[in-house]
């Protein structure tokens, strides 16, 4: 029984959402308490088979492991094909912990139609892993656009005031929606390039990439900008980011935990298989293109979240600045494969890149979950009128201040293991490296700052007029946020548990 789950392990994870969305939907009609606790359980279940597929991987081979193929239309090299490295399996675990942790958090802050909403969240969840570990091109593209359907409703049926948030939904859409047909565009000109959509067969033309069969540099680089697109719009990469922020404004809180926790992260494991799958094709990008674009996004979004009266807005623009890292380790090891003295280097940005969504990923959704919190019981997310707050929701300040340490990535949160790791790799992957390192150094000690600043403004001084009824929300309902913290820490004062299972899938990608 063991042996069948663990050769199926990855297709059970998958349907295992999808069937549990639609059984929710039937028990939402006349059991709606019932239908969302079923769906906690299924997220549940979900976060500890992606232990157990942990428990199970052996991190010391860079193949996929637990893959399965089977053919779908094979005539035009279509297969239902799944597996895991050491980079999906992270991405993996990472999609456990937030989905469980949101659909506990969202118990308590979703009120009309929740078991609906979970239903939907299921879906979500399903595509999302189904991303994370399909290694045929078509088949990542449909587990791509299926996240799309169920984030629109999440938003747009979900949010608080209604026309805003169906607006914010529908320009979400349209965004990621256009950039992921760019996506498809480059993934069918690779196609007519190779005569294949699998991954693996892909890169074992040769060990350099799609270079080692003479394909034309011009053309890589062709596939690359349009592919770039729809992971880009993902990440999000400023300019593209202008639908985020207003996606999380009018999201409520659990569902701002999914899109900044996982669906950015879509965008980030994208650039990272990028450096692997068309080497010659994002080298050539990189300058001017890709670095200045990636410095300037995370000095200009630090920059604008510091500017935020919104509290939302605030982590919403945080959010962009840690993914802008993200992208900045990416094209900094992709400049870097290119020279044998710098591959090691270039190993350690991505290991870097792939710890900074990690903790991204967790830090970030304790951030909107809390912002959620202090929404709903303190009534405002205007952080003018938070002033004193302290005073009232002490629990919920301890937990803030949590997140602000570990949004400014101070030790011994996770965030300072993943940062470290990928300035270190990211600025010595780069020739004449100085004048970007006084750069791209600029965003975080920004971040640092304005999380300081909102603490001293949000929590200290003297209470707020308005705040005067308010009460601390209820210990059940700062318990999911509490859990968080023990990712944050316990990967934080033991970054190797992550680092060692990534280690052979990296250095296999370099080269």
């Amino acid at each position: 029984m063991i042996d069948l789950l663990m050769s199926h392990i990855l297709s059970v994870m998958i349907i295992l959402p999808l069937i549990g969305s639609i059984i929710t939907a039937l028990l939402a009609f006349k059991h709606e308490k019932v239908a969302s606790i079923f769906a906690i359980l299924i997220s549940l279940i979900e976060m500890l088979l992606s232990v157990i597929l942990i428990l199970n991987f052996n991190p010391n081979t860079a193949e996929f492991q637990f893959q399965e193929i089977h053919p779908w239309l094979p005539q035009v090299g279509i297969y239902y094909h799944v597996g895991a490295d050491g980079i999906s399996i992270v991405m993996v675990l990472l999609c456990g912990i937030v989905c469980f942790i949101s659909a506990w958090a969202a118990y308590y802050q979703i009120e009309h139609n929740k078991g609906f909403y979970y239903s939907v969240f299921l879906l979500f969840e399903t595509g999302v892993i189904g991303t994370f570990v399909a290694l045929n091109f078509v088949i990542f593209y449909l587990f791509w656009e299926l996240v799309l359907v169920p984030m629109f409703f999440l938003i747009g049926e979900w949010g608080p005031i209604r026309e805003r948030a169906r607006y914010a939904a529908i320009k979400f859409f349209i965004f990621t929606h256009v950039g992921s047909v760019l996506m498809l565009l480059g993934f069918i000109y690779l196609y007519a390039v190779t005569g294949t959509f699998e991954f693996i067969s892909v890169t074992e033309l040769g060990i350099v990439g799609l270079s080692a069969i003479s394909i034309a540099k011009d053309v890589q680089t062709i596939a690359t900008a349009l592919i770039f697109w729809g992971f880009a719009v993902k990440l999000p990469v400023v300019p593209l980011h202008t639908w985020l922020p207003l996606a999380h404004g009018e999201a409520p809180a659990p569902v701002s935990a999914l899109l900044a926790g996982l669906l950015l992260k879509m965008g980030g494991y994208g650039f990272v298989r990028l450096v692997w799958l068309l080497p010659d094709g994002f080298y050539a990008l990189v300058w001017p293109y890709f670095i200045p674009l990636a410095v300037f996004a995370s000095i200009y979004s630090a920059f604008t979240a510091m500017m935020q009266r919104d509290l939302k807005y605030l982590v919403a623009f945080t959010s962009i600045c840690h993914m802008s890292l993200v992208f900045f380790a990416a094209v900094a090891a992709a400049y870097a494969r290119m020279f044998q003295e710098l591959k090691d280097f270039a190993a350690m940005a991505l290991a870097g890149a792939v710890l900074e969504m990690f903790a991204h990923g967790v830090v970030i959704s304790l951030c909107f979950l809390m912002s959620g919190v202090t929404h709903h019981w303190a009534g405002t997310r205007d952080i003018s009128k938070l002033s004193g707050l302290a005073r009232k929701m002490p629990w919920s300040g301890v937990l803030w201040l949590f997140g602000a340490i570990s949004a400014g990535a101070l030790p011994p949160t996770v965030g300072f293991s993943a940062e470290i790791t990928l300035f270190v790799g990211s600025i010595n992957c780069l020739w004449n490296p100085w004048p970007w390192t006084a750069l791209v150094l600029l965003s975080p000690v920004i971040v640092v700052a304005y999380f300081i600043w909102f603490i001293q403004r949000a929590y200290l001084g003297k209470l707020h007029p308005e705040l005067e009824k308010v009460k601390e929300a209820p210990v059940s309902a700062l318990l999911p946020e509490a859990a968080l913290l023990i990712p944050i820490l316990l990967f934080g004062i033991f970054p190797a548990l992550i680092s060692n299972l990534m280690t052979a899938a990296i250095y296999n990608m370099i080269g």
